[in-house]
C-alpha cells in the first residue's frame, strides 16, 4: 500500500511541514518497494523524519601554539559559531569532547592539562 505525505500525520508527529511530509512518504514508499515490509517502511520513515528535526552536531577544532590554546567551534557546514583561546578555549574543548562533564569540571581537566604541558 504506497502513502502519500497526508498519511505522515497518522504515524509520526514530527512530520509539521509539507516538506518534512513527502520526505516520509517517499522514504516509507521506498523502503515498502525494497523490503515489501510496512512495518519497517514505517520505522524507517519515522527515524529519517525525525533525524531531519535535529540540530548537526558541532565540531571543535584546536590550534596550539606554545604559548596558547585556540578553539573554534562550528556547526556542520564549517560556519563558525564560538571562539575561545587560552583556559576558557581548552575549557571548551574538554566539555565539548565530554559533555558528561559540567563546565567546572572541564575548566579543571583543561587547567590540569596546561600544567602538563608546561612541565614538559
Amino acid at each position: 500500500m504506497p502513502w502519500d505525505a497526508d498519511d505522515s500525520t497518522k504515524h509520526t508527529k514530527k512530520a509539521k511541514s509539507p516538506t518534512a511530509k513527502r520526505q516520509w512518504a517517499k522514504v516509507a514508499n521506498g523502503v515498502l518497494a525494497k523490503t515489501g515490509d510496512e512495518g519497517r517502511a514505517i520505522r524507517a520513515a519515522d527515524s529519517v523524519v525525525r533525524k531531519r528535526g535535529e540540530k548537526p552536531p558541532k565540531t571543535a577544532s584546536m590550534r596550539k601554539d606554545e604559548k596558547r590554546t585556540s578553539v573554534t567551534v562550528r556547526d556542520s557546514k564549517g560556519k563558525a559559531v564560538a571562539k575561545a583561546s587560552g583556559l576558557k578555549g581548552e575549557a571548551a574543548k574538554e566539555h565539548k569532547e565530554h559533555p558528561w562533564t559540567t563546565p567546572a569540571q572541564a575548566k579543571r581537566i583543561a587547567a590540569d592539562h596546561q600544567r602538563e604541558r608546561r612541565k614538559k
